[in-house]
């Protein structure tokens, strides 16, 4: 399995070219004299030239840097073309911004665009993992984003490679996938974890249901339920009693009629009230005075001359004879709509009182004297009774789930663990070289991996894995132990079978002057052995190297190792700018 950085460019050039190999790469920002002071700019680019190889490596643009670049510093027919090979493949990635999600990739000379960004990942990742035996157990993006953690994460925490602020939990798959550990069992108690959890929130809220803002408990359900199922069968008896009363089955046909026709009444009553109040609504026509009707009257018969027969008189009586019509019209539509209205609350009395004569008829012993109203409560007793029902029976469905889904759980977790176990070669190998490791960049063996398990039966990551060290916690430590778990897996003789062999830190040596001097010797020493392979490329402020005694120190050719300096004056992007 190998991965490999070969050059990062762009059309047009807004950016220089960097070409890598293989061993050292680094990306240096550099101090010059003379550089303004106080503006608020964003730095030299060495991380954002990182950020340019995530966006190439089909990372999603917005979770970028590259996406908050402002339109006027990037074109809008910009392109970034990264040059690597996969394995025995040669591969070119071509991605546009304005076309960020279907990008282009030429592999071994030929040549394929596709439409989705989702495709082309897959089709990397299958170049990847080609024929490795633990192909699938993890994905590309998972891998890529433990090869190259972001300098957001602040690098303390050897699984989280991404920013804390973001809350993104820390994915295992990759870290197995290295060891060499079968995912499997992992990815099995995942999802037994994950519908574990959404049983208990569906149960909480069945119960908050249930419990009617606690006026029950959850013990007290199955005899309310009894109760309010007897009420509603007694509900529903009477109905049957009352329906079957020879009494009532005289009259049974003229109260539906009565209620059919008291229902059709009152809605033309309703109606009717709509239509008066519009009328009400409607306002008085509008008032031409007379100052305004003389003056068009006098416009008009200059224009027309003797055409003009009418005196203004004439006139103004035309008008006050049209404005009386409109009135008249109103008021004859509004008396007759009132006089239908009165007629039709007639008919409703009528009615009204025969249907009290008909229900008083079979009104006995309690019985309901109107089927409607009848059958409305033993509807809606019956309905409330049903749901409550339904809701425990759900209840019940759910807390049984879940007593299964942790059985499940702990036999999951079993499978997982005795997974891990078998692996326990691979953990003393991996062991051995971590504590190589930390003697020379800590100069003590007091260090240990270790797997841990949580207590809580409830813990929603169950499994974890843990670096442990001396005086461990501190900011500078955990960069250390991030340091040294990341080229752990790499050069360890077992892990480095899974490994590309291509690792990227971004400013994760801001610690103490010692262990910096330490760790770029410890890269000089691999670099100087044949025998290993890889690719590291690592972002660095010349600050921590520009000491007489560091240069002193210091076996790592700088010089040699440079593959690009950035300054003030001479950016990434060879021009200030502010993210937005």
């Amino acid at each position: 399995m190998r991965l490999r950085i070969q050059r990062l460019s762009c059309e047009p050039p807004v950016f220089d070219p960097i070409e890598f190999t293989d061993g050292v790469n680094l990306i240096l920002g550099e101090r010059v004299e003379d550089q303004e002071q106080g503006r608020k700019t964003n730095g030299v680019g060495k991380s954002l030239c990182i950020e340019f190889l995530h966006f190439a490596l089909l990372r999603d643009y917005e979770r970028t840097r590259v996406s908050r670049i402002p339109e006027a510093i990037l074109p809008k027919d910009f392109r970034v073309v990264l040059d690597l090979s996969v394995n025995n493949h040669e591969v070119t990635i071509i991605r546009s911004l304005a076309a960020h999600r279907r990008p282009t990739m030429i592999v071994d000379g030929i040549r394929t665009e596709f439409d989705r960004l989702e495709d082309a990942v897959i089709y990397l990742e299958t170049l990847l993992f080609e024929g490795h035996p633990l192909a699938g157990t993890t994905t590309l993006r998972q891998l890529i984003a433990l090869l190259m953690r972001q300098e957001e994460s602040g690098f303390q925490d050897i699984l989280q490679p991404f920013p804390a602020k973001k809350n993104i939990p820390p994915e295992l798959r990759p870290h197995f996938f290295l060891m060499g550990i079968d995912a499997a069992a992992l990815e099995e108690l995942e999802k037994v974890i994950a519908e574990l959890d959404r049983q208990k929130r569906l149960l909480a809220d069945i119960r908050k249901q249930l419990l009617d803002g606690g006026a029950n408990k959850i013990e007290d359900i199955p005899m309310l339920l009894n109760a309010e199922g007897e009420a509603s069968r007694r509900i529903e008896k009477a109905l049957k009693v009352l329906q079957a009363d020879p009494a009532f089955e005289a009259v049974e046909k003229d109260l539906v009629e009565i209620e059919r026709e008291l229902k059709a009444v009152r809605a033309n009553r309703k109606e009717l009230s709509y239509r008066i109040n519009q009328i009400e609504a409607i306002p008085l026509p509008e008032q031409i005075s007379h100052d305004d009707l003389r003056l068009v009257y006098e416009r008009i018969r200059e224009g027309l001359g003797d055409l003009v027969q009418k005196s203004f008189d004439q006139a103004k009586d035309f008008q006050q004879t049209i404005e009386g019509f409109q009135r008249r019209l109103q008021r004859e539509e509004m008396n007759r709509l009132i006089a239908e209205r009165s007629r039709l609350q007639i008919t409703i009395d009528s009615l009204s009182r025969r249907h009290g004569e008909l229900t008083s008829q079979v009104d006995r012993d309690g019985a309901l004297k109107e089927l409607e109203v009848g059958l409305e409560v033993a509807s809606k007793r019956a309905e409330n009774y049903y749901q409550r029902h339904e809701r425990y029976e759900a209840y019940v469905r759910t807390d049984s789930a879940v007593t299964n889904l942790q059985g499940q759980r702990a036999s999951a977790l079993s499978n997982l663990q005795s997974e891990i176990q078998s692996a326990e070669e691979m953990k003393r190998s991996l062991d051995r070289t971590i504590v190589g490791l930390h003697q020379k960049i800590m100069l003590n063996s007091q260090a240990a991996l270790q797997f841990t398990y949580a207590k809580s039966n409830t813990a929603l990551r169950p499994v974890s894995i843990e670096l442990r060290t001396q005086d461990d916690g501190s900011k500078s430590v955990n960069m250390s132990k991030v340091f040294i778990y990341d080229f752990a897996l790499l050069l360890d003789p077992v892990t480095s079978f899974n490994h590309p062999g291509f690792l990227v830190h971004d400013n994760i040596l801001e610690v103490d002057q010692d262990t910096t001097e330490r760790c770029l010797n410890f890269l000089a020493e691999i670099q100087q052995d044949r025998a290993t392979e890889f690719q590291y490329i690592l972002t660095l402020n010349r600050d921590k190297i520009s000491s007489e005694e560091t240069r002193k120190n210091l076996e790592l050719d700088i010089d040699e190792a440079k593959r690009a300096s950035f300054t003030k004056q001479e950016q990434f992007l060879k021009r200030r700018y502010q993210e937005t």
